[in-house]
């Protein structure tokens, strides 16, 4: 009979129910990663590009890598929300355990990212 086997099987859909927030939280940290990784490629990429613009003795052509580096650093906190340490990070658990030295110092390199733009 059909009824029994429904009735023993009801017990999976609070299970399935608890599992969904789980899901949601690992997939959004998963996209959390991908986008501080890109976000620190790119700066990479734009220091690089201070760098040569220095080297060649043409600071004009530094604004335009400094201005995305200002973009980026002024809301740094948002690319490592809670639990978002997932994959090959290179990310400090510091980070996360000491939240507010983190606020601090990513506050300080958005201040230094904006006197860049200025110089």
């Amino acid at each position: 009979m059909l009824f029994p086997f429904i009735r023993r099987s009801l017990w999976i859909i609070p299970c399935l129910a608890m599992s969904v927030p789980s899901l949601v939280k690992a997939g959004e940290a998963k996209q959390a990663y991908k986008e501080r990784e890109k976000a620190m490629e790119s700066l990479k990429d734009e220091m690089s590009a201070i760098k040569k613009a220095l080297k060649a003795d043409k600071p004009a052509t530094a604004l335009e890598p400094a201005k995305k580096i200002e973009k980026i650093t002024q809301n740094l906190p948002a690319l490592f929300p809670e639990g978002s340490k997932v994959g090959h990070s290179e990310a400090k658990p510091e980070i996360w355990t000491n939240w507010a030295a983190f606020e601090k110092v990513a506050k300080h390199a958005a201040v230094k990212a904006a006197d860049l733009v200025k110089a």
